[in-house]
């Protein structure tokens, strides 16, 4: 093999070579993050959640929450304990497997504080978090996929329109709250919030509306008349879903001031 042959080999064995590093660099080998797929965390999570936090009043006592439910939609995540009288809510950030958010927290409607969130995503089974704050915004929090619950979001909620549900909004509260579904175009009314401290003798009005492809629905309403508290009226807004097994309406809803949450389950 004479030199001119050798300088040609050289040579196109470089250009292999060049070609080669460059199609490692275009898939993320130079570590510029392309290619990673985001989960997705669309969707609610049962009553079977958990989390372990602390008293808002102290900072230290203990408190273990075992009915945590959630919902997430469009990159925002709603949590809530019936029980405990909490709800979470606030965007969130996916890269990955992994997730972060600031979410406000509501204790029994109002608002008691706020935390750094930092998490997982294992899409379809499972999310989990730990909550940096204080008080019920310090600790960890586990959501359970709930897969049973399959049902098509549809504005012939239950039999037919002009489904009501009455029952508790925030636990504690006494089951006067009715909920009604008006007709097709999901406007519903809302009477008699008496018992629920935060929002005693509220009535309101909004519109509920299936979210395509899924069992979510948008949430908004109008409170007025909260003579308990005034300043809980206003605007809201949030997400929705009814249970396969029981028909009951998981509601998370909060104001635009970021001050009030209507949370609970209508039954």
């Amino acid at each position: 093999m004479n030199k001119k042959t050798l300088s040609v080999s050289w040579m196109r064995q470089g250009i292999v070579l060049l070609a080669m590093a460059g199609l490692l660099q275009g898939c993320g080998g130079g570590g510029g993050g392309h290619g990673v797929v985001n989960a997705n965390p669309t969707g609610y999570y049962g009553i079977t959640g958990t989390a372990s936090v602390k008293s808002d009043s102290d900072n230290s006592t203990p408190v273990d929450i075992i009915d945590l439910q959630g919902m997430v939609y469009n990159n925002h995540l709603y949590m809530l304990s019936t029980a405990a009288k909490l709800s979470y809510e606030g965007p969130i950030s996916v890269s990955g497997t992994g997730f972060s958010s600031t979410v406000t927290i509501y204790s029994s409607g109002v608002k008691v504080t706020t935390a750094s969130v930092v998490g997982t995503i294992n899409a379809g089974t499972s999310i989990t978090g730990t909550l940096t704050g204080t008080g019920s915004g310090n600790g960890t929090f586990a959501l359970n996929y709930d897969a049973t619950n399959s049902q098509q979001s549809t504005l012939a909620i239950g039999a037919s329109n002009g489904t009501v549900w009455g029952g508790v909004i925030i636990s504690g509260s006494v089951a006067s709250t009715i909920f009604t579904v008006n007709d097709t175009n999901g406007n519903f009314t809302i009477t008699n919030i008496s018992g629920a401290y935060t929002f005693g003798s509220c009535g309101g009005t909004g519109t509920i509306m299936p979210i395509t492809g899924t069992y979510l629905y948008t949430i908004s309403a109008t409170l007025t008349g909260c003579v308990q508290n005034p300043t809980a009226d206003g605007t809201y807004s949030g997400i929705a879903t009814t249970r396969d097994h029981d028909r009951n309406l998981v509601v998370v809803l909060a104001d635009s001031k970021r001050a009030f949450s209507v949370h609970g389950e209508f039954r």
